[in-house]
């Protein structure tokens, strides 16, 4: 079967991505069989597949085509280039490889429930492939937030301006409530990758810390707190940062699903909804 076509409604302004031709061939196969495809299925398509079959591709060159393919699912490949480049993996990936190889991030490493029930496979996947899904979970949270851009610091936020491809509080990053353990003042406008992505990642697995400590204080059984640990938590469980994480946001955004019959589809969602089918088409989740 082959898998559904999305392009997101968002800023028509948005920047071409220059691709490797690798990695334009592969997203021109893989949009030709979508778009001809039926709409209930997210599993890779024959034609993708041989081409990962038949081209010699390097290691970085390979990683490059599964995030973007990935992206591409929500429209984000073409003005997320920070996570996929015309020449390389891009500088999303590299310093998601960088800060696993200096930290552990324990939560993150083990995958929450609800991560592994739309990437079934990620427990066992090599390190590179998870960091590979962290990678687009980057690449689609920084879509939602900022199109990817590197935004100055700007008015926006509850608690002040916000900044940067992640939206944080300025001067506040390193603030306790925030839970980024890795997080410095600077990281919401800095341009180095090597800081902000170590600072979000930490935001994301200390969250998670933090809400597994306040379940043993109401006295959750040990066993039962990792089965209620969630990347994407509801609202009120205060467990995440980023609005576009929380289960249950408001529906403010639109993907537009071509079909066999050469009509036009809209599904509605929040942002957690489209990063999650992101997910769900990186290449070795089902």
């Amino acid at each position: 079967m082959f898998r559904q076509a999305f392009s997101l409604q968002m800023n028509p302004n948005m920047k071409s991505l220059n691709t490797t031709t690798i990695i334009l061939v592969a997203l021109i196969f893989s949009n030709l069989s979508l778009a001809h495809g039926s709409a209930g299925s997210f599993k890779s398509s024959s034609i993708t597949d041989q081409i990962y079959q038949t081209e010699e591709v390097e290691d970085r060159d390979a990683a490059a085509i599964d995030v973007a393919r990935s992206l591409n699912r929500i429209g984000a490949e073409k003005a997320c280039k920070a996570v996929v480049n015309q020449e390389e993996e891009g500088r999303y990936y590299k310093s998601v490889e960088f800060a696993f190889s200096q930290n552990k991030f324990p939560n993150l490493t083990r995958g929450t429930t609800d991560l592994i029930a739309v990437c079934p496979k990620y427990p066992t996947l090599s390190q590179k492939e998870k960091e590979e899904v962290w990678t687009t979970i980057l690449g689609a949270m920084a879509f939602y937030e900022s199109t990817c851009r590197q935004l100055g610091s700007r008015r926006g936020g509850p608690n002040g301006n916000l900044g940067g491809p992640f939206q944080l509080h300025v001067d506040h990053e390193d603030s306790p409530s925030y839970n980024g353990y890795l997080c410095r003042k600077g990281d919401a406008t800095t341009k180095d990758s090597n800081r902000f992505i170590p600072c979000v990642l930490s935001m994301l697995d200390g969250y998670m810390s933090s809400h597994a400590k306040r379940m043993a204080k109401k006295g959750v059984a040990p066993q039962d707190i990792s089965k209620n640990l969630r990347l994407f938590p509801e609202r009120a469980q205060a467990a995440t940062y980023w609005e576009v994480m929380q289960s249950d946001a408001k529906t403010k955004y639109s993907l537009k699903i071509p079909t066999s019959e050469g009509k036009v589809k809209i599904l509605k969602g929040n942002g957690s909804d489209f990063i999650k089918l992101a997910i769900k088409d990186y290449k070795y989740c089902n």
